[in-house]
């Protein structure tokens, strides 16, 4: 390309040409005609960026010339799109006349691409790693069953973790609540997918997890059967009974004799017993609003392949299987069936708890259906294949009796014991959180309602909004913990503080599976894959098809090359040879291996990572820990690039007031330990525009 201060072929034409834009469009001496430049570039069918080649020395500019290409770009486009304006047109007629652009505009010695700096990112091939499971967040009588199969069966601990939640969730129902912000009340039920591919034991662990409730509805089936039998009996004694009731009612003469005796056929007559139920696979929407009637507590839907049940939503007769699951994951009023020549059906607080294991590819079919909140209701756990270790460990089996037996526990349950509160108007029990917990759920809430706003999330609406259920999800894991280990009493902060933890780990695995970067063509991946790995600039497509990438095609090609063009990545020149004309394709020089995520992976843990360490840690960090937590190493494990002493002094002062214990001599440790951070803190902060102190103030209506 000819140096800026070398004279160019076609340097007097271009000025004659200037000179008559800023005539047209009267401009001063030192205006740049962004709409002149414009219309050269949208009315003779010049390239914009030729155009701007060509007066980029008549008209010197403090701008940057992707800058000045971009704004010509656009004028190109809106020229070529809504035509030009009477002055365009004008100033058009008065340049022909002055001679032929074509040649000018060819003297010129170079060509250079203008590539968009924020190119739109698309999938990539590999998956993106998630964290694994960390015990030390789950209830105990579940960490310790769970670490015994990852040893043993080199599979991963969530496989078993995830089933027994839901299990010990269902168990709890609605009949023990967690009583939230705003005075809200919460159950423990959850909606839990096991996402693995075929043939990686995902079924063997689950099933282990529900072997408790399968314990439980044989022992109620027993029980069931003999209060059958019992029923029975008692109906053979009911009818001689009745006969005589409706003799003494037919010789009745006296109408209050008659009443009396009219009641006592309609009360004695004895009532079928109810089956208790926790467990159900494949049942119809009727018969399950039938069985949630007879279990006010709630049930558990387990499917070992969890297609069948959201596939058996689309036979015909089941179309209302979706609407009865989605009205029962946090029931808020009743439920009602109506059905032309039956009964009325209804159901006051409609309890459903959903579990399976899927395959990966049929979760991304099914999640791409209807956008109904569905999915995102689900705790996913998608973890990556674990390494193979030979191990030669006994089985626990006293680890897996005292799993069962505090999951059994629960069926059982009495709330006044565990100190719940009964709440009279709803006619339930529930339990509160603690001052320690209460605070800390409220500086959770505003990391939310902060995360879910930034540009990060926006990229996934799926994904914000099951962060967004968080909210609640926080709350219903704290309290399957704490009953679940035996605990009695409000719910601690630490136990708050291991079901937050766990619901960052969640988060990403949800991430994984909810993130809209599953939806691209193979060929666009394979495509831009090879451009990242080969740092190709510049191709045409014959070059590639004739290399590694045969399989694709030159149809398959096009396309690929196409959408690429479309999305930034590459931009498309047409080479003048004489003959036929040449396309060659240039690769945008800003990308690189991140670009592949179309949910920013990168800039999400960012914006994670700071809004936690300003909205929760700070303000719950005292004496090494995170409520009692060794969040030290839970950060590792899950990925937060946190240092668990920044921005300690920022809190010191309400630490202090909420310990009036703490020594002066525990505070001057404390400040020689944070003095190596200080800095780091400074830099992070910087980007927040918000006050100060604002993270003291607590949004209205989170008081309880």
């Amino acid at each position: 390309m000819t140096a800026p201060n070398d004279p160019r072929p076609g340097d007097v034409f271009f000025s004659q040409v200037a000179d008559l834009i800023k005539k047209h469009l009267r401009l001063g001496q030192g205006d740049v005609a962004w709409d002149g430049l414009a219309a050269l570039a949208g009315g003779l069918q010049v390239s914009p960026i030729l155009v701007h080649e060509a007066f980029r020395d008549i008209w010197p500019t403090q701008y940057d010339p992707e800058f000045i290409d971009g704004r010509v770009l656009h004028g190109a486009a809106r020229w070529k799109a809504k035509g030009p304006r009477p002055i365009w047109a004008s100033l058009v007629a008065s340049i022909r006349q002055l001679g032929e652009l074509t040649p000018a505009f060819e003297a010129l010695s170079g060509w250079r691409p203008v590539f968009p700096a924020f190119p739109r990112p698309i999938p990539r091939m590999t998956e993106p790693a998630v964290p694994a499971l960390p015990p030390e967040l789950l209830p105990e009588p579940v960490a310790v069953v769970a670490e015994d199969l990852r040893r043993r069966l080199c599979v991963d601990s969530g496989f078993f973790a995830i089933p027994a939640l839901c299990a010990a969730g269902a168990l709890i129902g609605g009949r023990i609540r967690i009583r939230g912000a705003s005075g809200f009340h919460l159950g423990a039920n959850l909606w839990g997918l096991v996402s693995a591919p075929s043939g990686m034991m995902k079924s063997g662990p689950a099933g282990l997890a529900m072997r408790p409730l399968q314990r439980l509805e044989d022992q109620w089936l027993q029980e069931h059967q003999s209060a059958l039998e019992t029923h029975a009996r008692l109906e053979l004694a009911w009818d001689g009974q009745k006969k005589q009731l409706k003799k003494a009612l037919d010789h009745a003469g006296d109408p209050e004799q008659a009443r009396e005796i009219a009641d006592q056929i309609a009360e004695g007559e004895p009532k079928p017993p109810l089956r208790r139920r926790v467990l159900i696979a494949d049942s119809t929407p009727e018969k399950t609003a039938i069985l949630l009637v007879e279990n006010t507590n709630g049930l558990l839907c387990y499917v070992d392949e969890f297609a069948q049940h959201l596939d058996a939503g689309a036979k015909k007769g089941r179309e209302d299987q979706r609407a009865l699951d989605l009205a029962s994951y946090e029931p808020s009023g009743a439920f009602q069936v109506d059905r032309v020549g039956r009964p009325s059906l209804v159901v006051r607080e409609p309890r459903l708890s959903l579990c399976g294991t899927i395959q990966p590819e049929v979760l991304r079919r099914m999640i791409e259906g209807r956008q109904d909140g569905y999915f995102e209701r689900f705790i996913i756990w998608e973890p990556l294949i674990p390494p193979f270790f030979e191990n030669s460990d006994p089985r626990d089996d006293p680890a897996e009796q005292a799993y069962s037996r505090a999951v059994s526990r629960l069926a059982h349950l009495d709330p006044e014991e565990c100190g719940a509160q009964y709440h009279e108007a709803g006619g339930f029990h529930y339990l509160r959180l603690d001052q320690d917990a209460k605070k800390l759920y409220r500086h959770w809430l505003n990391f939310i309602e902060k995360l879910v706003r930034k540009p990060s999330l926006q990229s996934s609406p799926r994904f914000a909004s099951w962060f967004g259920k968080t909210r609640s999800l926080i709350l219903k894991l704290a309290l399957i913990t704490h009953l679940l280990e035996g605990n009695t009493g409000p719910i601690s902060g630490h136990t708050l503080a291991r079901s937050m933890m766990l619901c960052l780990v969640l988060l990403q695995h949800a991430a994984r599976a909810l993130a809209p970067c599953r939806v691209a063509q193979k060929p666009v991946t394979l495509l831009a894959e090879l451009l990242i790995k080969e740092q190709t600039k510049t191709f045409q497509i014959r070059e590639i098809v004739r290399r590694q990438l045969t399989e694709l095609g030159n149809m398959n090609m096009e396309g690929a090359v196409k959408e690429l063009v479309e999305m930034g990545w590459l931009v498309e020149e047409n080479v003048s040879t004489g003959g036929r004309p040449t396309t060659r394709y240039h690769v945008n020089n800003c990308l690189n291996s991140n670009a592949f995520d179309s949910f920013d992976s990168y800039l999400f843990q960012n914006d994670l990572s700071k809004l936690f360490l300003e909205e929760v840690h700070t303000k719950h960090f005292v004496d090494g820990t995170l409520c009692g937590l060794n969040c030290e190493y839970i950060y590792n494990s899950i990925g937060l690039s946190i240092n668990i002493y920044t921005n300690t002094n920022k809190v010191k002062t309400e630490q202090n007031q909420l310990n009036p214990e703490i020594s002066s001599e525990h505070a001057l440790l404390k400040n020689e330990l944070t003095k190596p951070t200080k800095g780091a803190a400074k830099q992070i902060n910087e980007g927040s525009s918000e006050p100060e102190d604002s993270w003291r103030t607590v949004p209205e209506g989170w008081e309880e």
